[in-house]
């Protein structure tokens, strides 16, 4: 018969619930991102500190996978082009893909932006998304993103089964 200090199963069985809690609260954020996706392609625009905005691009493709993502900010206008086959040969294994890719542009001054997503394929542009963005002042306190408390729910989860396992 093994003895344990007293208290110890509480112990135990309260890490459990912090585990079981973190691990729905990753699974649930998780199947949120799920599913979002498709043609046109989702754009969405959020501040992401200072003068920067992150723009995620969200969408199915059919063709290259798209690439090397550049943008320009101009006139109330941010546009993101990714590029897919490129010139001359236009050669790749075609593929329908979800693609899912964050894009951080800066700087750029505080306001609202529209947000235009391209693929250039063998030199052609193809409009893929539209969105907008509004761009605060800078915040001085710093806040987690979606991904971020998504790693954060998985790393108290991990903490918590790595206290249990003893």
């Amino acid at each position: 018969m093994i003895r344990r200090p007293p208290g110890t199963l509480e112990k135990c069985r309260s890490f459990r619930n912090i585990a079981l809690i973190s691990l729905l609260l990753v699974f649930g954020s998780a199947s949120r991102l799920i599913g979002q996706c498709g043609f046109p392609w989702t754009v969405t625009a959020q501040s992401a500190g200072g003068q920067t905005v992150a723009v995620r691009l969200c969408g199915t493709w059919v063709g290259c996978f798209p690439h090397n993502p550049q943008f320009s900010v101009a006139d109330g206008q941010i546009n993101v082009t990714l590029t897919a086959a490129e010139l001359p040969s236009c050669i790749c294994t075609q593929a329908q893909i979800d693609f899912d890719q964050i894009v951080l542009v800066s700087p750029v001054q505080p306001g609202t932006y529209a947000v235009t997503a391209n693929v250039i394929e063998c030199g052609q542009v193809q409009i893929v998304g539209t969105g907008t963005a509004t761009v605060d002042a800078a915040s001085a306190i710093p806040a987690l993103d979606r991904r971020g408390a998504i790693a954060l729910a998985a790393l108290l989860s991990l903490a918590a089964l790595w206290i249990l396992r003893a």
